[in-house]
């Protein structure tokens, strides 16, 4: 019964995102009755959000009646059908694109919502006219031209995680817009500036969510200026800067993470395996999107050695890690019978509870700052425990066991030393006892 409404789901493509009621449906010829099967007719895309809001358009896509599933919202997997592979994939792309908009299209006014539409249409197909483009239109089509355009830079199509990054900051602006009503190209300047910062210390945000926005900002502000969309260059001020402050974040030691890898938790399937994926994180230094979605094929066997190959996804690099006994035994345990597809939203759900259970439930004090304030905190290092914990950890206990720091660098993916000594979390003893096994303190 389950499998059936969920084919029912997938074939509808109608999507209702909780109460934000955004459909998006596809059809031929608007929805009217076709009369000749051999005929061609354009696909339209109806997307509708509630009462009133309803709008219908063409793709400029045509397709033979015969040709197009109904049921499916798609056009048939027919060998003869060479374009059908990317129509469909365009149609599953303009399905995420506008439920990526649901709460917006909800929130915009019947009286504007076909000109919104319309106007996020265009963007996705890029057929926005320049000279008319708006600071949030122009951010749209940027968003959708990375994910298919390689970066002039790198040559490389930017990572998903890096889109999301986009659309954070987007959904932030959109938030800060709807607090001042007045972001437009020219607006982006010091006064823009001091008010986004502001506007960020009240939502508690930390000075390195508001630099990581004004990254963004300032990377669309330079790519506009190429497009010849703006002539505003005050985001080049020196005091338009990316603002950041040191994490306190913790690492698990190579004891803790023995304890933690040596823990019974054959009674709890899920949590077994949200550990065994940490720990293997911890001693590889992949990140969760990583060794997330590792296979059999990853497994690379050099000269009677055990190693993953892996092609990172944030960056895109191609890395070979040796693995010690502990990995190497997670992998042999998993290499049959499929690693697990755990999200680290699952991992972040389980793993501090796994720390309680292993007994790091030390209190520590730690410091943040929030609304521009520093703030003092208690906490159980189990409750400071994240996913990207494992990928801290390696780092600090390479650093800690005298691996080549450029070589612990080629795993996770910093490109300078003074980046990699600031991620690696070192106290005063442990940094302490680094340095004296230097020749020059004997």
């Amino acid at each position: 019964m389950l499998g059936n409404l969920l084919g029912i789901y997938i074939f509808t493509q109608q999507f209702k995102y909780h109460n934000f009621m955004a459909n998006i449906s596809f059809r031929l010829n608007k929805g009217k009755k076709i009369t000749d099967i051999d005929k061609s007719y354009s696909i339209y895309i109806r997307v509708t959000s509630g009462r009133g809001k309803d709008y219908n358009g063409s793709l400029g896509i045509k397709v033979k009646a015969d040709d197009w599933n109904t049921n499916k919202e798609r056009i048939k997997n027919r060998a003869s059908l060479t374009q059908r592979d990317k129509h469909n994939k365009t149609l599953d792309n303009l399905t995420s694109y506008f439920c990526d908009f649901s709460f917006e299209l909800k929130n915009t006014s019947t009286h504007e919502y076909i000109i919104r539409v319309k106007g996020l249409l265009d963007a996705y197909f890029n057929k926005t006219n320049s000279k008319n483009m708006s600071f949030f239109q122009f951010i749209e089509y940027f968003i959708e031209k990375a994910k298919t355009q390689p970066n002039s830079n790198t040559n490389k199509i930017v990572s998903k995680s890096t889109i999301t990054s986009y659309r954070t900051t987007l959904k932030a602006l959109k938030r800060y817009d709807n607090y001042e009503k007045k972001i437009s190209f020219n607006s982006i300047n010091m006064s823009f500036y001091y008010s986004f910062l502001d506007w960020c210390e009240e939502q508690d945000w930390t000075p390195n969510t508001f630099g990581g926005h004004i990254k963004i900002i300032k990377m669309l502000m330079r790519e506009a200026n190429e497009l010849n969309l703006t002539t505003n260059e005050e985001y080049k001020n020196r005091k338009f800067v990316k603002t950041s402050t040191e994490t306190d974040e913790i690492f698990l030691t190579i004891d803790e993470l023995q304890l933690m890898f040596e823990f019974d938790l054959s009674n709890d399937e899920i949590k077994e395996k949200v550990r065994d994926l940490f720990c293997l994180g911890a001693y590889t230094g992949l990140r969760s999107s990583d060794y997330c979605s590792l296979t059999s094929f990853n497994i690379l066997y050099l000269d009677g050695k055990t190693n993953l190959k892996v092609k990172m996804q944030k960056t895109g690099k191609t890395v070979i890690i040796p693995l010690n006994s502990n990995a190497k035994k997670i992998v042999e345990k998993y290499e049959k019978i499929g690693f697990p597809k755990i999200i680290g939203n699952t991992i972040n759900l389980h793993i501090d509870k796994i720390g309680e259970m292993v007994g790091l439930t030390e209190i520590q004090q730690y410091t943040s700052i929030n609304g521009g304030a520093e703030k003092v905190h208690q906490k159980r290092k189990c409750d400071r425990i994240k996913s990207h914990t494992a990928r801290r950890s390696f780092c600090s206990n390479a650093f800690l066991g005298g691996v080549n720091t450029y070589d612990i660098m080629a795993i996770s993916g910093h490109t300078t030393e003074k980046s990699f000594l600031k991620y690696i979390k070192l106290n005063t003893q442990q940094r302490a006892t680094k340095i004296g096994e230097h020749p020059h303190f004997n």
